[in-house]
Order: C-alpha cells, then sequence, then structure tokens
C-alpha cells in the first residue's frame, strides 16, 4: 500500500470490547493461557519469566505482522481497528515500542531462560524471521489474496511451536511422537482459527481463492478432529496429559466450527472476538478441570 492511502484511513469508532484486538493483545493472551494450561495437565511449574517472554514475542510479532499488512491493504477496503492502530502509531511502534519489546525478550532468552528452552525458542525464532522474509518477498511480488492460505498454515504452525516450547521442549520429557501429536493438534486448532478469519476477512475476489481457503478450512477440521478421536481409541497408548489437552482442542474446535456456520450472522469483527474467545475459555476449561 502506498504512505498517500496509509494516510487517509478512516475506521469506525471501536467499542470498549474490541479493544483487545485492536491493539493485538488477544494472541498473547491466548498464547499464555494455553501455555499456563498446558503446564497444569502435564504437571509442570514455569517460571513467570517463561510466560512473560512468550506473550511479549507474540504481541511483537503480531505489531510488525499487522503494521506489514496494513502497508499492504487494499484501498478500496474498509480499515480493520487494528490494522489502522498499527499504522496509526506505527513511527512509535518502529522507534520505540517494538525495540523496547525486543531487548526485554532478548533480555528474558539470554539471563532468564533455562538452555533448553533458550535453544527451542532461537529455533522458533529463526522459523519466524523466515516467515517474516517471505511475507516481505511476496508482497513485493504482488498477489497478496494467493497468500492467505500459505499464511494461515505457517503462521498457526509457528504459533503452535511457541505455545509449546515450554512443555513439549524439555529435552527428553516425552518421546518424539507424544510431541509431534501434540504439536499437531495445536497446529490444527489455530489453524483454524486464522483460517476462518481468512474466509470472513479476505479481500480477495476470486473464487479459486475462496474455494482455497473454504476447502483447507474443512481439511484442517476434519483432520483436527480425526486426531482427537484417534488418541482416545483404546488400542492408542497415551498418556493421560494429552487426552485431557485433546479435550481442550476439541472444546475450542467445535464452537469454532459452530460460529463459523452462522458466521454470516456476525460482522468480521464480532467473528474475530468470539473465535479467539472460543480459544481463550477453552484454555481456561483445561486449567481448570486439567491436571
Amino acid at each position: 500500500m502506498k504512505d498517500s492511502a496509509v494516510t487517509s484511513f478512516e475506521v469506525p469508532r471501536s467499542s470498549c470490547w474490541e479493544w483487545p484486538q485492536k491493539v493485538s493483545l488477544e494472541a498473547p493472551l491466548i498464547a499464555v493461557v494455553w501455555l499456563a494450561a498446558l503446564a497444569k495437565v502435564h504437571g509442570l511449574v514455569l517460571m513467570p519469566e517463561i510466560y512473560l517472554g512468550l506473550g511479549l514475542m507474540v504481541w511483537g510479532i503480531y505489531l510488525v505482522e499487522r503494521i506489514m499488512d496494513a502497508r499492504r491493504w487494499d484501498v478500496a477496503v474498509p480499515w480493520t481497528a487494528r490494522h489502522a492502530f498499527c499504522v496509526r502509531h506505527r513511527q512509535f511502534l518502529i522507534w520505540l515500542g517494538l525495540p523496547v519489546l525486543a531487548g526485554i525478550v532478548v533480555w528474558l532468552a539470554l539471563y532468564r531462560m533455562p538452555v533448553w528452552l533458550f535453544e527451542h525458542c532461537r529455533m522458533i525464532g529463526s522459523l519466524v524471521v523466515a516467515y517474516m522474509g517471505w511475507q516481505l518477498w511476496r508482497s513485493g511480488r504482488g498477489g497478496d489474496s494467493e497468500r492467505e492460505l500459505p499464511k494461515s498454515i505457517v503462521a498457526a504452525s509457528l504459533f503452535a511451536l511457541g505455545v509449546g516450547a515450554g512443555v513439549f521442549g524439555q529435552g527428553d520429557r516425552y518421546p518424539d511422537w507424544v510431541v509431534l501429536t501434540g504439536q499437531s493438534l495445536l497446529s490444527g486448532m489455530f489453524a483454524i482459527n486464522l483460517l476462518g478469519l481468512s474466509i470472513v476477512e479476505q479481500r480477495s475476489e476470486s473464487n479459486l481463492e475462496s474455494a482455497r481457503l473454504n476447502a483447507a478450512y474443512v481439511v484442517v477440521l476434519v483432520l483436527t478432529l480425526a486426531g482427537v478421536i484417534w488418541i482416545w481409541t483404546p488400542a492408542v497408548d497415551v498418556e493421560g496429559p494429552l487426552r485431557q489437552m485433546s479435550l481442550g482442542v476439541l472444546a475450542a474446535v467445535v464452537v469454532m466450527g459452530a460460529f463459523h456456520l452462522k458466521r454470516a450472522r456476525f460482522s468480521a469483527i464480532a467473528y474475530r472476538c468470539w473465535v479467539d474467545a472460543a480459544l481463550f475459555w477453552a484454555a481456561v476449561g483445561l486449567w481448570v478441570f486439567g491436571g
């Protein structure tokens, strides 16, 4: 998006319940709550710095991504409150807010994180940098509407890796197949959230792109539900925490799917708030009843 367009946006006044979305706090909140729930069902007590580092890292990544998205926004499409917020305050975020966030995260990583978690986060950080670079490269080549599908899948996988790092990254505590299964369920759950948002908020008029997004949503939904069913199959010998986690995933997926079926009744911001609330309360339920 050109600079002249960036400075000429019009955004409706936001309601108070939209503010977490507006300032991009919904993603770090969901990440922290899910990590807390996973830690409890696995019987782990994590350092407060781990939760702080995860929340700040996710917040920073989302702010950067939304600034990048806003620069590419189609001038014919109404602004979303979260993109408008990032553009309106982009100078503050770029020159002060984001550097401060990055500095705190680096300090936590170097001086407060366990070595095993630092190594895990360094790998995830490299993947995030590659993901951001890929987005910039794609934006320079045009075709933004065609990147919604891979963007949603990749972003969901990275988000799941970040959330699961504090639990599944602890050396040989868990067999590889348990780690892979747990991360796959988390990735599927977050991908359903992001794919649904892409479908509701998509800016493309391409019927092919719409068909791809809808097909991907159904495929990921079915695979995630199949994964939950497989875990509860009597012939599969799995640990209790993984089965408890699968129930949290199941609750979130079912509720998000129900909202998606009724998506025509909701505005884009209302849909986003409800499906994010489904993720949040599923994690709270897992934390309360799990363990």
